[in-house]
């Protein structure tokens, strides 16, 4: 029992060390102070903010999205009647918000000339229906599915 006292001390003494070395054959031999490297989290700084009605990028979206309500398009009026109708539901239903990010998706993509999204039957899970998406139309959906919240926030 006598003889662990010196190890423990050991792996205490190593644990509290605040250079750290590499013991392995393949590393170099420099030493990395915690001084020397800035932690990242003290560069990055987050903006978070509770004033929806002065986003001016919210209210470009809302402004863009009203236009697009009253064009000739009925794709464009069809989704953001359902999106405008539902932005209380869609808050916390991510399953309603996926829907109607795909219907939108769906009109971008016939709007630009790209052939529209496969119909997704609302008895199935959106989840399984996206995974029909290539990279660039799950790209095309994910930035509306992010519009639709910042456009249901602004409001």
């Amino acid at each position: 029992m006598g003889s662990l006292h010196p190890i423990v001390t050991l792996l205490v003494f190593f644990s509290c060390c605040c250079n750290c070395h590499s013991w392995s054959w393949f590393s170099s031999s420099t030493s990395s102070n915690s001084e020397e490297m800035p932690m990242v989290s003290n560069i990055m700084n987050a903006e978070f903010s509770m004033d929806n009605m002065n986003n001016p990028k919210g209210v470009e979206l809302v402004e863009k999205a009203k236009s697009r309500l009253v064009s000739s398009n009925s794709c464009w009026q069809e989704a953001y009647q359902k999106l405008f109708s539902s932005c209380g539901e869609i808050i916390g239903n991510q399953e309603k918000q996926s829907r109607l990010a795909w219907h939108l998706s769906d009109c971008f993509q016939k709007d630009s000339g790209r052939p529209g999204f496969s119909a997704c039957d609302s008895a199935i899970p959106m989840a399984k229906c996206l995974k029909n998406l290539d990279e660039f139309q799950h790209n095309i959906y994910l930035q509306f599915f992010l519009e639709t919240n910042a456009i249901c926030h602004q409001l």
